[in-house]
Order: C-alpha cells, then sequence, then structure tokens
C-alpha cells in the first residue's frame, strides 16, 4: 500500500501540485470550452518540457530523485545558483558636450563632437537577488577580454562565503557580438575563468531583439536620467554621476579601467576544439544556451 501511494504521489499528485503551484492552473479563468483545453495544454506542454529538463544533466542529479515537484526542485537548484546579468553600454563621449540634446544650467554646449581625445565605455553587472549595481568604465576597445575582466574584478571583490555556498554561476546577457555564443576570444576567457575559480558557468543569452528582459537594460535607462543634459567634461565627472544613480535603492560600485584591448582577437580551428570539449550546448539552442563544464580530472 505504501509503495502505490509513493507512486501515486510522483505521478498524479504531483502532477496536480506543479500544475497549481508554478504552471498557473489553478489561477486560471476561462469561459469557453475552447480557451480551458488551450489552457490546459499549454500547461501540460511547459510541465512536460520541465520534466524533460529534470533528467537531463543542466540540474543535478540529487533534484530530480529527492524532490517530488518541478517547483520544489527550481526553488532548490535557485537557492545555490548565482544569478548575474551583463551588458555593455554605448560609448560615452567625454568633452564639451550635451547629452540629450540640451544642458542644464546656462552652460552651453558644443554643437558637434568632433575631435574629442576620449571616448568611454561602460560593462555593467548586477546582481538578480542583491540587485547590486557594478559598472566598469573603460578608455580602450569594447572587447570579449574587457567584458570578461570586468566580471573577473566583480568576482575578486566577492565575499568567500557566498562564493564557496554557490555550486553554479549564471550569466544572462544579449546576443552582441563581443559575447555571443560563436565569439572564440570569448569563450576561451570563459573557459579560463571557469577552471579559474572552479564553478560551473551556465551562459543564457537572450534572442535576438529581446535583451530587454535582462535588468540590466533597466539599469541604464536609469543611468540615463541624472546624466542627460549634464557635460560629461571629465572622466571624474562622469564617474561621480555614475554613482549617484541608484537602482532598487542601492548605490552601484563603479570602477575604471586604463588597460589597452586589442581588436579582432579569434583562435584557431585547432585551439577551438579544446574550447568546444568544455562546452554542454544546448542541442536545440546550442548559441544562447551553453553551459561551461569543469575541467575532468
Amino acid at each position: 500500500m505504501g509503495l502505490g501511494y509513493r507512486q501515486r504521489w510522483t505521478g498524479t499528485e504531483t502532477c496536480q501540485r506543479d500544475g497549481t503551484e508554478p504552471w498557473g492552473l489553478g489561477d486560471g479563468q476561462v469561459r469557453r470550452g475552447a480557451g480551458q483545453t488551450r489552457h490546459v495544454s499549454l500547461g501540460s506542454t511547459a510541465y512536460s518540457l520541465w520534466l524533460r529538463a529534470l533528467g537531463q544533466r543542466r540540474v543535478q542529479a540529487w533534484a530530480r530523485r529527492t524532490l517530488t515537484t518541478i517547483g520544489a526542485a527550481c526553488r532548490a537548484v535557485k537557492a545555490e545558483t548565482l544569478e548575474r546579468g551583463i551588458d555593455c553600454q554605448a560609448t560615452v563621449a567625454i568633452g564639451d558636450v550635451s547629452r540629450g540634446g540640451f544642458t542644464r544650467g546656462d552652460h552651453r554646449a558644443c554643437d558637434h563632437d568632433l575631435g574629442l581625445k576620449e571616448k568611454d565605455m561602460l560593462c555593467g553587472s548586477v546582481d538578480a537577488d542583491s540587485a547590486q549595481l557594478r559598472i566598469t568604465f573603460g578608455s580602450s576597445y569594447k572587447t570579449s577580454a574587457f567584458i570578461v575582466d570586468a566580471l573577473e574584478s566583480w568576482w575578486a571583490a566577492g565575499e568567500e562565503g557566498e562564493q564557496a555556498a554557490m555550486a553554479r554561476l549564471q550569466i544572462k546577457m544579449d546576443n552582441g557580438p563581443e559575447s555571443s555564443g560563436k565569439r572564440t576570444q570569448f569563450l576561451q576567457r570563459m573557459v579560463a575563468w571557469c577552471d579559474a575559480m572552479g564553478q560551473p558557468i551556465h551562459l543564457l543569452s537572450s534572442p535576438p531583439y529581446h535583451s530587454k528582459y535582462n535588468p540590466i537594460e533597466r539599469c541604464w535607462g536609469i543611468l540615463a536620467r541624472p546624466w542627460n543634459g549634464t557635460k560629461l567634461v571629465d572622466v571624474e565627472t562622469m564617474i561621480a554621476w555614475a554613482k549617484s544613480m541608484t537602482w532598487k535603492g542601492l548605490h552601484p560600485l563603479v570602477e575604471l579601467s586604463r588597460k589597452v584591448y586589442q581588436k579582432g582577437v579569434a583562435l584557431s580551428k585547432r585551439a577551438m576544439q579544446v574550447v568546444e570539449a568544455r562546452l554542454a550546448r544546448h542541442p536545440e539552442l546550442p548559441k544562447w544556451d551553453i553551459l561551461i563544464l569543469l575541467a575532468a580530472t
């Protein structure tokens, strides 16, 4: 009898609980039979896809064996996953020019930005749980190495206790050319960083034209509010205005990098084969869902 109840719980009861909790089957209010059928079909499809995902190696095996519902498995995996969104913003012109087409007060700006001596770029990353934003300004080129260096700087300044409790790092980003799933330099640097910190890294890229779902994109909109209409005459003014913004009540951590980066760095096919051996690409989303595995010991 105990075995029968166990099979019922892992089958019918578990499906019913998952349907009413994470998939919203208990919240649907439809009047017509066709709408009800469509709602249940979509929920059942989502349930089947998650069951398939739990059976893959992207989630630890103990979650599939020990936890009975998909919701419990997702919450357990999320508790030991550190999520971070990253993105690079457009180049910032430093000089006696306006931003947003106007300036504050009686300060008159130049009509054009020709002849400026410095244009800085910025790379930001935000923690999904604590909402702490970190912005790195650079005076060189926006390359894959610059993005990974910004991530390594964030990791080096993190708390050891939080890092030790983490089982994997999940990075959400757009599908830009410097951080795409086909950029050889980016993948090679991420594999090296994975070995350095000793934790697997899960790279998730937004589909084309859908980067707005990355929380870091909303940070850039808030950053533009205080310094639009401000003349960023020097780097110190730019950094001061960046520090003045707040994201969910927290001021960002801002740093400046003067490191010089080279453009056009790429790996050979033979070197890329070594990198690809460490990548577990999703069979249906090979460029947007990549899990970097630890080196075999």
